[in-house]
């Protein structure tokens, strides 16, 4: 089966994301060098992979009490600035719901 353009992005970017995150609290905890722009780079990938997220949440046919739960479960860990809690909220995301949103 192929996949749709916005799949391999939102895939990508969540994997980037991740991969930069872990990679730069390695980098930190050992004190090495260049482990903020790393961090911030997982930042930004992460912040992509939300509003990539987001929108094909809202975009979706589900009733919109649905929309608006997985709106505030990918906003929430943002606010709080807790990435373990985005890290859950995205694996859930991308290995269970995300079949059922689309359809």
């Amino acid at each position: 089966m192929l996949e749709r353009t916005e799949d391999i992005v939102i895939r990508t970017a969540y994997v980037i994301s991740v991969v930069l995150l872990i990679m730069g609290a390695l980098f930190k905890i050992q004190h090495w060098p260049y482990a903020m722009p790393i961090l911030i780079a997982g930042g930004i990938a992460g912040f992509v992979f939300s509003i990539l997220s987001m929108a094909e949440i809202f975009n979706s046919v589900k009733p919109m009490w649905y929309k608006v739960s997985w709106i505030i479960a990918f906003i929430l860990p943002m606010l709080v600035s807790n990435t373990i809690l985005y890290l859950i909220v995205s694996v859930i995301y991308i290995q269970h719901r995300r079949k059922r949103v689309m359809k």
